[in-house]
């Protein structure tokens, strides 16, 4: 059986736990940065479908197509906020481009008052 002088085994301990001391403290760092890469803060699938007010399937119809860049990091996407900036002057960036929910609400719109017409 191996046999560990008390001072070398409370010297490892100690310098364990010094290691997981730093380790936590960076892993708050990582937290508190709000998910910044580079300066510049990245936004999840979630944070992006609640800012642009649209379904995660929408969003994957987005990627698809080449419309929005993202990079996905341990499974999840992530979006640039300058990338997402871009995307936002380009495709919802006045009243000339309507978007394609614009198109259907004023579609259902004329049918809505199409009824009420025959309604009356």
């Amino acid at each position: 059986m191996l046999r560990v002088d008390d001072e070398i085994f409370e010297a490892n301990i100690s310098a364990l736990a010094k290691l997981i001391k730093r380790v936590e403290e960076k892993i708050d760092k990582l937290i508190v940065s709000s998910n910044t890469v580079m300066d510049e803060r990245l936004l999840d699938n979630q944070d992006l479908c609640l800012f642009l007010k649209v379904t995660p399937r929408t969003l994957q119809r987005y990627r698809n197509m080449g419309l929005l860049p993202f990079k996905t990091i341990c499974r999840r996407n992530y979006y640039r906020e300058s990338d997402v900036k871009e995307f936002i002057e380009k495709y919802f960036g006045g009243k000339d481009n309507l978007t394609d929910k614009d198109k259907w609400g004023r579609k259902n719109k004329r049918r809505d008052d199409d009824e009420e017409s025959v309604l009356v």
